[in-house]
C-alpha cells in the first residue's frame, strides 16, 4: 500500500479517524471533514479527494477495508467504507 500510495493521504485520514471516532457514521464522516481541513489543511483534504480516485481506478478498496480493521476499533464494513468515501467525494470545500 505505501509504495502505491506513497504519500499517504487517506491511510492518514483513516487513522485519525479512527482516533477521534469509535463507531462508522455518515453524521461522524460528515464532521469529520471539517475538522480534518480544519486540523490538515484544504490542499491535503484534496490530497485525499485525489487518492481515492486514484484507489478506486486501481481496484484497491479492499486494501483500505483491511487497513481500516486493522487500526479501528470496531468491524469496518465496506457499506462504512463506501459511505465514507461517498462523503468525502462530495464534500464542496469552501474558499
Amino acid at each position: 500500500m505505501e509504495e502505491k500510495y506513497p504519500k499517504g493521504y487517506f491511510r492518514h485520514y483513516l487513522v485519525m479517524f479512527f482516533q477521534t471516532f469509535d463507531t462508522p457514521a455518515i453524521e461522524r464522516y460528515e464532521i469529520y471533514n471539517d475538522l480534518y481541513i480544519q486540523m490538515e489543511s484544504k490542499k491535503e483534504f484534496n490530497g485525499v479527494k485525489s487518492e481515492i480516485k486514484a484507489i478506486k481506478s486501481n481496484n484497491d478498496m479492499d486494501l483500505f477495508l483491511k487497513f481500516a480493521n486493522r487500526i479501528g476499533n470496531v468491524y469496518f464494513k465496506r457499506e462504512h467504507l463506501n459511505a465514507m468515501i461517498k462523503t468525502i467525494e462530495n464534500y464542496k470545500i469552501e474558499s
